[in-house]
Parts: structure tokens; C-alpha cells; sequence
């Protein structure tokens, strides 16, 4: 019999209705996560006008294998950080979404009243206060990708970036401020081009996997203050103990820049290390005028 013959039926002889004859491909996802962490929080209940909570974080977020999806010919996908699938020793880091450090301080404070808030100096000068939430935090891990790598197993995309010989994690960052870096976040010449590792259609040039591991260092931090000012004043009016309530609410409250995270594809020259945008917005006011009766 023919090969041709043979195989005319195939797709009548399928053990699984709805496959197709060219077979069954069965992928999946695997990888390991650990979280630790210290932490603390002081609490001052609401007395004398005030009431204050701060709450801090230190924490260690560790996995080896971040964001990856099916990967390979016919499956469809990609896999954001191929050196972790491939060595899982090697893709081990920081969990991409954690912030290892976080401290935030969220207040009320009603300012004592003046003159019992009797005449027209007491209205004006009582009823204030001050709300917030302040919040301090250390930067998202930065994954370095070279998207010339991975040619040689077929998945050339968000493979890990190669670092020169001599090279380590302390010589990537530039120095100076972050406003001062917005342009040359990250010193390029710390990385090479990836390794040559095959052939590729009978020619050479097939790229391996970097050897820079996952998330190995943290972008720009935060330093925000959202600020609330409210103002509480007896009018009386359809009651006597009617109450007029002034807030004004600011976010982002000193309009100060925080930064994402860089570019990090070692293979675009042009963008790599440059910030092209905030992680907060510029400040935002907000008001509003409630009567109440």
C-alpha cells in the first residue's frame, strides 16, 4: 500500500472527535513563587482631632518563570522572558509587579476651634481640617529583554539580555539624579549582543538566550501626597444645625514627577534607557460644596 493511501483516511481514524490528523501538541506553564515579608503598622485612634495609621513592608518576592505563555511553533503566543522557561535556575528574580519596600501614612486632623466658632472671625477661622494618604514605595524590577536573541530556538522576542564580559548589575545604572536620566537611564555599553549559539536555514547568526537573569534591578520609586482640606461651618438656613462642607482635594498634591520604568530592549539603541512617561499623573484638584440639613 502506498504511503499516500495509507494516510488518505487518517482524519476518519482520529481517536478524539475534533482533532486534526496532524496531531496533538499538549503545552503548559510551569514555575515556582515565594513571598516574605516584615510587616508593621502603628495606629493612633481618633482623640484630640487626630487620627493617624502608617504602615510599612519589606518583602521578598521571588519567582522563575514571569508572564510566560505558550511558546513554539504552531502554539501560538510568546513568552515574556524566554531565559526563564529554558533555565528556570537562571530566570529566578523578582516577581515583576512587587514593590520590595512600601510605607504609607494616611491622616485626619480637625484643627482646634476659634472662639468656640462664635461671631464671624470664630465661623471663618473654625471648623478646618486636613486629610491624606502619603505614599512612599521603591520602584518595579526592571526586566532587561534583547528582542535579537532566541533565533535558534524559534522564539526570538523578549529573550533575557547579554552582558559584556567583565560586566556586573552595578554597571548598568548611570548616575545623577532621575530628572537628569530620562535620556541614558542605563549605561549601554554593559551589554553585548546575544550570544551565536547555531545555524539557522543552513546559515549562521542563530542567537542563544542572555545571560542577564530576571528583574534584577528596581526602576524610579515613588513620593506621593494625596491631600484632602475640608472646611465645616454652621449656616443654619431649613435647620439651625445646618452645616455647609467645603473640600477641596488635591492628588498628587505637590505636582511631583514619578517616573515608570525605562525602556529595557537592549536591541532598539534609541529607546533603551529612555523614560517616556510618568507612573502618577500631574496634580489634580478637585472641589465640592455639600449642604447639609
Amino acid at each position: 500500500m502506498r504511503h499516500d493511501e495509507y494516510c488518505g483516511n487518517a482524519a476518519e481514524r482520529l481517536p478524539v472527535l475534533g482533532f486534526s490528523p496532524g496531531g496533538l501538541a499538549v503545552g503548559g506553564n510551569f514555575g515556582d513563587s515565594n513571598y516574605n515579608s516584615l510587616q508593621m503598622t502603628v495606629r493612633k485612634r481618633f482623640s484630640h482631632g487626630l487620627q493617624l495609621q502608617a504602615a510599612y513592608t519589606y518583602d521578598r518576592c521571588i519567582n522563575n518563570v514571569e508572564g510566560a505563555t505558550l511558546a513554539g511553533a504552531g502554539l501560538g503566543g510568546d513568552v515574556d522572558y524566554d531565559i526563564g522557561l529554558q533555565n528556570l535556575r537562571a530566570g529566578r528574580g523578582e516577581c515583576g509587579f512587587d514593590r520590595p519596600q512600601r510605607f504609607i501614612v494616611n491622616y485626619l486632623y480637625n484643627l482646634p476651634s476659634f472662639r468656640n466658632g462664635e461671631g464671624f472671625a470664630g465661623k471663618a477661622l473654625s471648623g478646618w481640617g486636613v486629610t491624606g494618604v502619603t505614599t512612599i514605595q521603591a520602584g518595579l524590577p526592571i526586566q532587561f529583554t534583547d528582542s535579537r536573541g532566541g533565533a535558534v530556538y524559534g522564539s526570538v522576542g523578549n529573550s533575557g539580555a547579554q552582558m559584556c564580559p567583565g560586566e556586573n548589575k552595578g554597571d548598568i545604572l548611570s548616575h545623577g539624579s532621575v530628572v537628569s536620566r530620562l535620556n541614558n537611564y542605563f549605561n549601554p555599553s554593559a551589554f553585548c549582543a546575544p550570544p551565536i549559539v547555531g545555524v539557522v536555514n543552513g546559515m549562521g547568526g542563530a542567537t542563544g538566550y542572555g545571560n542577564v537573569g530576571s528583574d534584577i534591578l528596581l526602576g524610579p520609586g515613588q513620593f506621593n501626597w494625596d491631600i484632602g482640606m475640608v472646611k465645616n461651618t454652621k449656616v443654619g438656613g431649613i435647620h439651625e444645625d445646618a452645616n455647609l462642607e467645603f473640600r477641596a482635594e488635591l492628588f498628587n498634591g505637590f505636582n511631583h514627577p514619578q517616573w515608570s520604568n525605562p525602556s529595557a530592549n537592549v536591541a532598539n539603541p534609541a529607546t533603551f534607557g529612555v523614560i517616556t512617561s510618568e507612573s502618577v499623573g500631574p496634580r489634580i484638584m478637585q472641589l465640592a460644596l455639600k449642604y447639609s440639613f
